[in-house]
């Protein structure tokens, strides 16, 4: 291969050669990385994961799987603690394979767990949620109206007072959330 060397309006030299060495090692070095990546499935550190039954699934089960664990189990995206009456519980949220929501209510360390089931926040897409304050059994909840840019979202009002009885109620719709 002959190397020429290209004069730029600036009376800048460079070597073709030289810069094509350079590319090559950068690539060949990108692939041989990516080809030393652990075989095991990607998590982030502290990442907690739950099954369809809103049960916690141990770290150890999670790190020796041969498939990738968002298959079978869902990572907690969000999760607080709330009092209601006059015991604690923990509210917590995790994405299915598709972005959207599964909402879950548990005692403290996941004693008996279960699904919460609202249509208008089950299975949806979700923006944010925020709890009312402290301790407290009430979030709002901001559903995006689908998965792209520029969609409308609604808010609602989960009310946890009655972990027995989720309560949800409309507080607004809006236009729109970018991202």
């Amino acid at each position: 291969m002959s190397c020429k060397i290209l004069t730029m309006k600036m009376k800048t030299k460079i070597n073709l050669c030289d810069r094509l060495t350079r590319l090559t090692l950068t690539s060949l070095s990108l692939v041989v990385g990516f080809l030393l990546l652990p075989s095991k499935s990607a998590r982030a550190e502290g990442d907690v994961y739950i099954d369809m039954d809103c049960h916690h699934v141990p770290n150890s089960v999670i790190e020796n799987l041969s498939e990738p664990p968002w298959f079978d189990y869902k990572r907690i995206f969000y999760s607080r603690k709330f009092t209601a009456n006059g015991q604690p519980y923990w509210f917590y949220a995790a994405t299915h394979t598709d972005g959207a929501a599964m909402f879950c209510i548990s005692q403290p360390n996941f004693i008996q767990s279960r699904r919460i089931s609202l249509s208008e926040i089950s299975s949806q897409f979700i923006e944010g949620i925020e709890q009312n304050s402290n301790l407290s059994p009430i979030f709002i909840v901001q559903v995006r109206q689908g998965q792209n840019t520029g969609v409308p979202f609604v808010d609602y009002r989960l009310d946890l007072s009655n972990p027995e009885r989720p309560l949800i109620s409309f507080v607004r719709e809006g236009c729109c959330i970018y991202f």
